[in-house]
């Protein structure tokens, strides 16, 4: 009998799909991060590596195994999760994959009035990371998904040391609908999906400094919101 090896893995998708290069049988040649949230994520306070900045916003685990963050109902409310201590770059000829299943619900009011985030970001708050009227990001590092406070529709942004490249509004959410939200940077190009389907790409203003899974919440009108996430997953070639 003869065994097929391959030193380079094999991918489970096929070319051209979300994360086929990620070769999965090698994980020593990736850093990996897997969250599912089976419990609450151990606060830094707790010793643990997540920090919850929050205004009138907890955190709660629900079954089967998901974690929401729960905005209390009035404007300015905020739930930002993310690492205490910001460790995870993306070097340029290396590749790097991040996933997140999440979904937004609101208890009256109209959906697409809160700002969110998804992807990896320096560990900044406040004005410091979001602009005070919600318009437009602040963070001096981050890659991922961006939604505004007036709309619905969801962006793709890359910035590095506060220089910005936008994808404006590739796709829309709707109230209590989950979405696979994620990327592809393959050294060069961050390409970027939901669920199967691509969104666009991004090869300008890749952030190389060190940056923290990021999951972010801000209400907008006095209305609750929930933001609730499945898993996140990151991988990032060594």
């Amino acid at each position: 009998m003869t065994l097929l090896t391959n030193p380079d893995g094999y991918s489970t998708v096929f070319p051209g799909g979300q994360h086929a290069n990620f070769p999965r049988p090698l994980p020593t040649q990736y850093h990996e991060f897997f969250e599912e949230f089976a419990a609450l994520p151990v606060l830094a306070a707790n010793g643990g590596r997540w920090t919850h900045t929050n205004t009138n916003g907890t955190l709660a685990v629900t079954s089967p195994t998901s974690l929401t963050q729960t905005l209390g109902g009035a404007s300015g409310d905020l739930s930002q999760l993310y690492f205490t201590t910001a460790t995870h770059t993306l070097v340029a000829g290396k590749k790097a994959f991040f996933r997140a299943k999440v979904k937004v619900a609101q208890t009256g009011g109209t959906i697409g009035i809160e700002n969110l985030f998804f992807g990896l970001a320096a560990a900044e708050t406040g004005t410091n990371f979001l602009l005070a009227d919600g318009s437009a990001l602040a963070s001096t590092n981050c890659i991922g998904f961006f939604s505004n406070v007036t709309t619905a529709a969801i962006d793709l942004v890359a910035r590095a040391a506060s220089v910005q490249t936008l994808v404006g509004a590739t796709t829309t959410y709707v109230s209590g609908t989950s979405m696979e939200l994620g990327f592809d940077f393959d050294g060069q190009t961050a390409t970027f999906y939901r669920d199967t389907y691509v969104l666009g790409s991004i090869k300008t203003n890749i952030p190389t400094a060190a940056l923290s899974p990021m999951l972010f919440i801000k209400e907008g009108e006095n209305h609750a919101r929930v933001l609730t996430t499945d898993y996140l997953w990151l991988a990032i070639e060594r």
